[in-house]
């Protein structure tokens, strides 16, 4: 994780719309809420932060995948690939479409996940690939993660259908995410 401070500037426009700035060069951003709080001028803060949370899983995904490669590279290519294509499957634009895909994508990233569990031994017996300050940012990543992805579960309404299926979804990432990190906790 990095050090440096973090800043994010938010103006009200209109109601619920907010322009978001990061500074530099990086463009500003409307947020809004979806009707009827909303206009729906630009992505909700739940639909960030899930962009948020995804984006950092799958960049700690990748980032590992891309170190246990020189050990176990056909399962972290064929797992890297999946997780590739559940990234571009995040479209804000059209949500319930990402969901639909990812479910799609889920069976195969759970079969080529269940294969380096069970090179994952062997991983830990060379486990020198990895140093402290690595393990340390991806317990961090993972344990931000789950709170993440708790609070945003804890937001989603029992009784609609939609949050309904992706409170599910969480659930299983919640699982595998804690399992991963009890697993860098106590190689």
């Amino acid at each position: 994780m990095s050090e440096q401070t973090v800043r994010v500037d938010l103006t009200q426009q209109q109601d619920y719309r907010f322009a978001v700035r990061f500074g530099g060069s990086v463009a500003e951003l409307i947020a809004d809420e979806p009707a009827p709080l909303g206009g729906g001028a630009g992505p909700s803060p739940v639909q960030l932060l899930a962009a948020s949370v995804g984006n950092c899983l799958a960049d700690s995904l990748l980032f590992a995948l891309r170190k246990f490669k020189q050990d176990s590279p056909d399962y972290a290519d064929a797992l890297d690939t999946q997780a590739s294509l559940a990234i571009f499957d995040l479209d804000l634009a059209a949500t319930e479409e990402a969901v639909a895909k990812i479910k799609e994508r889920s069976a195969e990233v759970y079969r080529l996940t269940k294969l380096i569990s069970g090179i994952g031994k062997e991983a830990s017996a060379n486990a020198n690939i990895l140093n402290g300050t690595l393990i340390t940012h991806a317990i961090d990543a993972a344990t931000l993660a789950i709170s993440s992805f708790k609070q945003l579960r804890e937001k989603l309404s029992a009784t609609d259908a939609t949050e309904k299926t992706i409170a599910a979804e969480i659930d299983k990432v919640l699982v595998a995410v804690q399992g991963l990190r009890n697993k860098l906790e106590n190689p």
